[in-house]
This record gives structure tokens, sequence and C-alpha cells, in this order.
């Protein structure tokens, strides 16, 4: 919506937001000039590496132990949510805490977060023997779109 422009001077270099297109522009002609203004910048999902992911997942799923050990796709994520930590916690009715996984809709996760959090499932599958280090490595370059730096 918004395109970055680097302006330096003298003392300091700033960064000032312009729009990106006339929707944007329309935006920014309701902000008031004369106040301080709070915006928060993301950066926007990959499609590819979205399709990627859920279908590493799914792979993982039909063809290997993960398919035995949970009774449907959806449990399988929802496990490896809870996992890696994407999950809310609270208080039920019985007075126990419950996990609950979060959602991995576009909107709710940019792709600095679904990197980390295809970084952390990697690393789970591997752990829990559902896939191995090598195959994990390669999907994870595939994602990333270059290789990682070997082990020494």
């Amino acid at each position: 919506m918004f395109q970055k422009v680097w302006s330096t001077s003298l003392r300091q270099p700033t960064l000032v937001l312009r729009p990106a297109d006339v929707d944007a522009e329309e935006l920014m002609f309701k902000v008031p000039r004369d106040r301080p203004v709070r915006a928060t910048v993301t950066v926007p999902r990959s499609t590819p590496h979205h399709n990627l992911f859920f279908k590493i997942l799914r792979e993982v799923y039909d063809n290997g132990p993960a398919g035995e050990a949970f009774p449907s796709f959806d449990t399988f994520r929802d496990a490896l949510s809870i996992e890696i930590g994407h999950c809310t916690i609270s208080k039920g009715f019985d007075g126990q805490w419950h996990k609950f996984p979060k959602s991995w809709r576009f909107s709710k996760v940019d792709q600095v977060q679904f990197n980390a959090l295809f970084e952390k499932s990697m690393a789970v599958i591997v752990q829990a023997g559902f896939v191995d280090e090598g195959y994990a490595r390669q999907k994870f370059e595939e994602l990333l779109g270059y290789p990682l730096g070997r082990a020494a």
C-alpha cells in the first residue's frame, strides 16, 4: 500500500512512507498532518511459500508415521501449532488450562512470522522422527530460495 523512501540529511536519515497507489493516497489525505501517527508495517505473505509449507505438511501426514499418530490432518496441524507455541492458553470451565492453536491465515501471520513458524515446524517434525534432517533442510532452502550454510 505504501512505498518506502529513504531521505538523508546532514543530521539523520529518515524513513518516509509515500502512497503506492490511489487508495493509499486517499487514506493519507485523511491523516491529520499536525499529529503523530502510528502505523503497523507487515511483510506480506508469499502465496508460494504458504502453499509449499502446507504441501510439506500434507506430504508428511500422508506418507509417514504422522498419519498413523493423528486421526486427521487437521488434528496433526493443530498439534504441530501447539507444539511450536503458535497457540493461546486459557482456562476452561473445568478450571484446567487448555491450549488452542492460532490461525495461520494470511491476515494473522506475516511473512517474517511465517518463516519462523516454518523453521520451528520443520525442527519439531524432524525431532519427532516424521522426516529426516536432509529432507527438512531441502524444503527449508526451497522456501527461502537460497541454500543454508553448511554445518561445521
